[in-house]
């Protein structure tokens, strides 16, 4: 019976804390854990996203989401200067390509 009356309790808190939300707005954002390893696999990731989509996949276009992604996981990999240069230089990158043309990446 306890466990009933935690998930009765859970599940009212979630309700409650999403209501008047629509089910787009319910979608939790990503977890990103914060090491320097982890923040390199998502750069790599992204880079072959990057790669296929030169190599014509189009269904490979890496959107704004990941690249927020690949730069939350530098933010918070705790790298101090290095994590913020290689922040600035994923926005330069973001920046050029939307300049030319791609507008996934805002």
């Amino acid at each position: 019976k306890g466990w009933q009356k935690l998930s009765k309790s859970a599940a009212a808190v979630t309700s409650s804390a999403n209501a008047g939300t629509s089910n787009r707005q319910k979608r939790a954002a990503p977890v990103v854990a914060a090491s320097k390893e982890n923040a390199v696999a998502v750069e790599n990731l992204v880079k072959r996203l990057v790669d296929e989509a030169t190599a014509g996949n189009v269904k490979a276009n890496p959107t704004t989401e990941d690249y927020n992604c690949m730069l939350e996981s530098w933010a918070r990999s705790g790298e101090g200067v290095f994590a913020a240069e290689r922040c600035e230089a994923i926005l330069t990158s973001m920046q050029e390509q939307y300049e030319a043309g791609n507008t996934q990446v805002q």
